[in-house]
């Protein structure tokens, strides 16, 4: 197996690999946080309007009241990636 990464063509595709998978991983939508505070909350919270990145972005913080949601706050967050990567948030 390893011989295989010894030729230049295995190398470059493993790198473009792994460069379009960073590339997916920063531009994450926001939409994911919603959904994430809404699994999390079991319905109770919701990300009404998400603009933005998972790790730069802005929604409208809503509360389930009854059978309808209900706006509380305009929710900004920001993120370094880095920082997650070496535990420092």
């Amino acid at each position: 197996m390893t011989g295989a990464f010894r030729r230049p063509g295995v190398r470059l595709a493993v790198l473009g690999i792994v460069a379009y998978l960073v590339f997916l991983l920063a531009n994450v939508p926001a939409a994911w946080v919603g959904f994430a505070l809404e699994r999390s909350s079991r319905g109770a919270l919701a990300l009404g309007d998400p603009a933005g990145t998972l790790w730069k972005g802005s929604g409208l913080l809503a509360l389930r009241s009854g059978g309808a949601f209900r706006g509380i706050t305009d929710f900004q967050w920001s993120c370094n990636p880095l920082s997650v990567l070496t535990g420092r948030l």
